[in-house]
Order: structure tokens, then sequence, then C-alpha cells
């Protein structure tokens, strides 16, 4: 992986918008992992298959077919990219987020482990903090949020996610009963 950085007005824009997007949910993102957003964002948005290719080419199938580690970065990306801006998808083919949440993690280990770059697994240990980051810049200047009340409930106790946990009180108004670790949440 490359560590070179571009900086263009597209990449500056990015990354303005993810710094605030962490800011929403109380996360500074190390900057290895923010150069690694700006550029999965810069690669993946725009792109016409995005929204629907990981679910329609089966991501489990495609991450144990062979047993080899190729297209690992691939799978784990996607699951990022659904997890985080199309969680809706998720919840249309009736797949939890943590279904991706799960796989992303596992396939960013994996990567790590295969291609000997910390990065990934740094990524992969930061999965739900990026996913909800990504929520939150789904989230940015509206009105409603990306998740429901029922998926930000499912999405908070199975995967501890701090935005989950923001959304689920902001739409019921309430503090829910008990976080899947113990905790709560800032």
């Amino acid at each position: 992986m490359s560590n070179h950085t571009l900086h263009t007005p597209e990449t500056a824009g990015w990354r303005a918008l993810l710094t605030r997007a962490a800011s929403d949910v109380d996360l500074e993102l190390e900057q290895p992992v923010e150069d690694y957003l700006t550029r999965l964002l810069m690669r993946q948005i725009g792109r016409p298959t995005t929204r629907h290719e990981g679910l329609e080419r089966g991501f489990a199938l495609n991450f144990m077919a062979d047993g080899t580690d190729q297209g690992l970065d691939d799978i784990a990306e996607q699951c990022l990219l659904f997890a985080g801006l199309f969680p809706e998808q998720a919840a249309e083919q009736m797949m939890p987020v943590s279904y991706f949440v799960r796989l992303g993690q596992d396939a960013y280990r994996r990567h790590a482990d295969a291609s000997g770059d910390s990065l990934y697994a740094l990524v992969g240990a930061r999965f739900v903090k990026l996913m909800d980051v990504l929520q939150s810049l789904r989230d940015l200047d509206t009105e409603c949020f990306c998740l429901d009340a029922l998926s930000a409930y499912e999405q908070w106790q199975q995967t501890g996610s701090a935005h989950a946990y923001r959304v689920l009180r902001a739409l019921t108004g309430s503090v829910p009963a008990h976080c899947p670790d113990g905790s709560t949440p800032n």
C-alpha cells in the first residue's frame, strides 16, 4: 500500500467531511486510518455497482470459496461500505449489519496477516468505529437518520455501535436498557 497521499480539493473535501462525522461520534481518526478511509471513499463512491455488488455476489461465498486470501481487501472494503454507508440495503436483504461487521473484521485481519500490512489490522480493529463515522457521514445535515429505531437497537446490541446508541436515544427519547458488554457508550 502506498504511503503517499495526494492533496487535492477532492481529498480535502472528503477529509473535512470525515473529520466532521468523526467529531459527531466523538472519535479522532488516526492519520493512517483517515488516509485509508479517504482513499476508499474516493475509489468507491460514484461506482455504479457499489450499492449492490456485495449482496449479489455473496460476501461469504467469495470469502470462503477457495480458501485463499485473494480478494480479502475488496471483501473487507465492501463490508465496511455496506455497514457504514448502506445499512438500509442490508436490512432490505434481511441481513443484519453485524454480519458485515464480523465478516469485514475477519477479512481485514486475514488480509493484514497475508499482506503483512499492519494498517489492515488497525482498520479491522476499528471497524465498528469507522462504520459509526460513515453512518454519521450519512446523517450530516439531514433531518433523518440512516437507521430506524429497530435497526439502531439491533446494531447497538450486536456491535456496541456508539452511533446506533445515539440514534436510538434521539429517536426514542429514552436511555436504552443495556449494552452488549455491560457498558454505556459516550
